[in-house]
């Protein structure tokens, strides 16, 4: 806006107080403003102030000022009847009081000066509106406000244009937003520009378009001339306007800006390794990092983030099973225990995209424990035969470990000592006991070499009492069959019913469960997954005696199972390891 006082031209801007200050002026001497529109030459508007009595006392002065009227159809672009206009006004003035009221159709209102007011809406078939200002503290300080009614209705069928956001494939109608996401592998947009919504065209109702991409900033990026492809290529993620030039075959040109937003709402590509494979370290912990997992994963805008997370079946703390599955936090990796031995973990990755778009895959996680436990803490002893009770058996397992102890056994995870039965010789009238041991830890590790005891017995007489002497002068070799010292009873006699440790361990495509029964009858041998699923059932008769189950392990997946036989009202179960190659 330009302001023409005295010869001087000025430019100032809307809605924005000016001062102006002038010296020398006598009083009562017109000063005439002239306010000049920049873009439309034919809007004016003339200010006439008479210059005070600086020398007297000064009076309260008051002028208005108004923008031009906005016209509205109220929805009946083709009927111009009900078309009404509005304004804004700003009164201004010199030694006014605290404001000042004004008198519309019977209503009063009280505004501030220096702040723009609406007035309206006023029926274009009223006409003009006249209405008075009047100060608050001063009545005598008043002003007539003249607002000029628009000379003709703005319902004349003319051209009108609208943004296509209800028939755009992809609006945010809540917030008139048509969206355009980015290209599959680019982080950009090909924005088709959709046909605006016209209407009032003259003529035959033909028209031509063409658009600006303009940023939120005002500047126009791109141009599409009338006539060309209606589409922005490369358009990267924000928000922007359409800014449609609509021309009709009377050579009317309306200009509407419509909202758009180019985003990137596409998940990203996780990619998961397949089966993978964690091996316990020697405190019986393992961690398994993004790095490993991830394959690949990408997006067309950039990743931020990758996390994982595990799922726990089995409380880490007391390894029992949980009736309800749980998760770990999201994180940069996930940590195995001991009691994941021996089973598949399902391992989640999520990765995030720096939209916050995200996507999850996930892997099976065999969890393996090939650390091989050990057993020590047991030595060599040389005992008198009168040292030993009368009915000492040097046969009975559970004798041997009340009189000469267990060996400790160390594993990164828990182990246990098995006992083979005892080597038994008669050497030079001692009595020799080897003891043997091995360590097998929880998913059937088993220590690499036999831990010996060596119990020499001396004293004892041939042919003399009790069960150390042996009665002869040769003491027999006991069979090497590995005995659990539980399946013994303290007399060393086996109970109605013995399961011995499976063979091979660990299995890969067959094994076989041997047991003893006191005597004939029905068995059932029955085998049970890591989640307490049973995999295989096989009852039957079997006669008195060692019995044998061959079972076809290579249909299961590797890991840890329970294996029982149930008989004679007695039910003993073991374990066994499946591995895969």
């Amino acid at each position: 806006m330009q302001q023409t006082i005295w010869g001087g031209v000025f430019t100032g801007f809307y809605d924005v107080t000016s001062v102006l200050t002038f010296s020398n002026v006598e009083s009562g001497t017109p000063i005439v403003i002239t306010f000049h529109d920049l873009d439309d030459t034919g809007c004016t508007y003339t200010l006439t102030v008479n210059a005070p009595d600086c020398d007297e006392d000064p009076e309260c002065v008051s002028s208005c000022t108004a923008l031009p009227t906005v016209c509205d159809d109220n929805g009946t672009p083709f009927d111009g009847s009900d078309d009404t206009y509005t304004t804004q006004v700003m009164v201004v003035g010199q030694n006014t009081g605290s404001c000042f009221t004004y008198t519309i159709n019977g209503q009063s209102f009280t505004q501030a000066y220096g702040a723009w007011f609406t007035v309206g809406p006023f029926p274009i078939s009223g006409g003009n509106v006249i209405f008075e200002v009047v100060d608050c503290d001063n009545t005598d300080c008043s002003h007539n406000m003249l607002i000029v009614a628009p000379a003709e209705p703005c319902s004349n069928g003319t051209l009108a244009v609208g943004c296509p956001v209800s028939n755009h494939f992809c609006p945010i109608i809540e917030q008139d937003i048509m969206l355009y996401q980015t290209d599959p592998f680019d982080c950009s947009a090909t924005v088709v520009v959709t046909t605006p919504d016209v209407t009032g065209a003259c003529g035959d109702g033909s028209y031509t378009v063409s658009v600006d991409l303009v940023n939120m900033f005002g500047n126009v990026i791109a141009t599409i001339d009338a006539g060309q492809p209606m589409v922005f290529n490369g358009v990267v993620p924000g928000d922007y306007f359409i800014r449609y030039r609509v021309t009709d075959t009377c050579g009317n040109t309306v200009t509407q800006d419509c909202r758009i937003r180019v985003a990137d709402i596409g998940e990203p590509v996780a990619v998961c390794n397949g089966l993978l494979n964690v091996q316990l370290g020697g405190w019986g912990l393992a961690r398994l990092y993004t790095t490993s997992i991830n394959n690949g994963s990408y997006d067309n805008c950039g990743i931020a983030s990758i996390e994982v997370r595990r799922i726990y079946n089995r409380d880490p703390q007391t390894c029992d099973e949980l009736a309800n599955p749980t998760y770990s936090n999201w994180g940069p990796y996930v940590e195995f225990n001991c009691c994941d031995a021996g089973t598949y973990v399902t391992v989640e990755m999520r990765v995030t995209d720096i939209y916050g778009n995200y996507n999850v895959c996930w892997s099976e996680v065999l969890v393996e424990d090939k650390t091989l436990p050990y057993c020590v803490g047991l030595v060599d002893q040389t005992v008198e035969c009168n040292e030993l009770p009368g009915d000492f058996d040097p046969t009975n397992l559970s004798q041997l470990a009340t009189y000469f102890g267990t060996p400790d056994v160390f594993d990164n995870c828990s182990a246990e000592a098995v006992e083979y039965a005892p080597v038994i010789t008669n050497e030079n009238g001692n009595i020799v006991i080897v003891r043997n041991f091995v360590a097998i830890d929880a998913v059937g590790n088993e220590s690499a070499t036999t831990f010996q005891q060596v119990i020499t017995i001396v004293g004892c007489e041939t042919g003399g009492g009790g069960n150390a002497g042996g009665g002869d002068e040769t003491t027999p070799t006991i069979p090497q069959t590995r005995v659990n010292p539980n399946d013994l009873n303290p007399n060393g006699v086996s109970q109605n019913l013995v399961l011995y440790q499976n063979f091979p361990n660990p299995a890969v495509d067959e094994t076989t469960i041997h047991f003893f029964m006191a005597q004939e009858g029905r068995a059932v041998i029955e085998i049970y997954d890591a989640l307490g699923k049973r995999v295989f059932i096989q009852p039957g008769e079997y006669p008195q005696g060692e019995n044998e189950v061959r079972v076809n392990t290579s249909r299961y997946n590797g890991g840890v199972y329970q294996y029982q036989v149930t008989a004679n009202g007695e039910t003993q179960r073991n374990k066994m390891l499946i591995v895969r190659d």
